[in-house]
């Protein structure tokens, strides 16, 4: 699982002047400490603030207190600190400490692709893997979960109904 939470902030309005879902990278003294953030989603004057790797990591066991004031400091280092006065309440995700998870993005590290054919092979002929990890081209994305899941479960059906032994779900 590769490491990656997402920091909501809510503020009164559009503090950013894009309109509706913009979106912002913000990256300027070359360290991984980036950000990128969706910017008044769906009009709400939300921002959801994405950060990965060890970066995400190591934001994410100083806490959620250290995470949004982490995104309030890159946001007033971008539009200034006029965004204080704006800010309602924020929340930060966890993933990599929740036992259920332990990360989160399931896709394949760089040239390691090969193995999401690995991953949906069925194991003992009883158990088969599906989800967003599994598929070939919609890796890392709510398609590529449902089809994946769709076409597993039919797949599974058909091999435990012995109608195709030895096929493997797609």
């Amino acid at each position: 699982m590769g490491h990656s939470n997402h920091i909501a902030l809510q503020f009164k309005e559009d503090i950013f002047g894009m309109g509706e879902d913009g979106y912002v990278l913000h990256q300027v003294d070359g360290s991984n400490e980036a950000i990128g953030t969706l910017t008044n989603a769906s009009g709400s004057g939300l921002a959801y603030c994405d950060v990965g790797g060890s970066f995400a990591r190591d934001l994410e066991k100083a806490g959620e207190d250290a995470a949004i004031d982490f995104a309030m400091g890159k946001l007033r280092g971008m539009i200034g600190s006029d965004v204080d006065r704006h800010f309602v309440k924020g929340a930060a995700t966890g993933w990599g400490a929740d036992s259920r998870f332990h990360g989160a993005y399931a896709s394949a590290e760089p040239g390691a692709y090969a193995f999401r054919r690995v991953l949906r092979e069925p194991v003992g002929e009883r158990v088969f893997f599906a989800g967003e990890a599994c598929h070939d081209s919609l890796w890392a994305t709510v398609g590529g979960a449902d089809r994946s899941g769709t076409d597993t479960a039919n797949a599974a059906v058909k091999h435990l109904s012995g109608a195709s032994r030895g096929a493997s779900p797609r």
